[in-house]
């Protein structure tokens, strides 16, 4: 009855498997996500994802410290701990300073890209919009009372900043 659908549908094998004579940049830069729920932010740590742990974190988990690499050119470097001789592990120490300056809530949700250098990790930030959060930026002004240079951060739009504007990612 449904054989029609055989036919049109391609067969999906049931997992994946990396040819070794491919090389695949999906596969040098794995990711995972998360989605923040209240655990990490009542116990100030977040779980990096165990079936992650296992397959990459010889490589990508080597030190007691991971480096995330943020859209807004911040690099935060955090603590982690772990437990079960490794096979769990939290972005721990620098976590709560993270969430705090990002203003992370309940239900947003993190993309966590492997960078190919030893424990560094590009990370995404949605809301619970489902889009990418703000990211606060630095900017220069001089300050025409006192005549000196300040730095400021505020919320702005990165794909609204132009040096038209005046403004000077740091």
């Amino acid at each position: 009855m449904l054989n029609f659908l055989k036919e049109e549908l391609p067969v999906m094998p049931s997992s994946i498997h990396r040819p070794n004579d491919v090389v695949c940049e999906a596969w040098d830069n794995p990711h995972f996500f998360k989605v923040v729920l209240a655990d990490a932010l009542r116990e100030q740590k977040l779980e990096i994802p165990r079936k992650f742990v296992r397959e990459h974190g010889v490589k990508a988990l080597l030190n007691d410290q991971i480096c995330l690499k943020v859209a807004d050119g911040k690099e935060w470097n955090l603590g982690l701990t772990k437990s079960n001789n490794g096979r769990r592990v939290w972005l721990h120490n620098g976590w709560q300073n993270f969430v705090e300056f990002y203003s992370v809530k309940l239900g947003y949700f993190l993309v966590f890209k492997y960078q190919n250098q030893c424990s560094s990790f590009y990370v995404l930030i949605f809301d619970l919009t489902a889009t990418e959060i703000e990211y606060p930026m630095n900017k220069i002004r001089l300050d025409d009372a006192e005549k000196k240079v300040k730095m400021e951060t505020s919320l702005i739009d990165l794909r609204q900043v132009s040096y038209s504007q005046g403004l000077f990612l740091v």
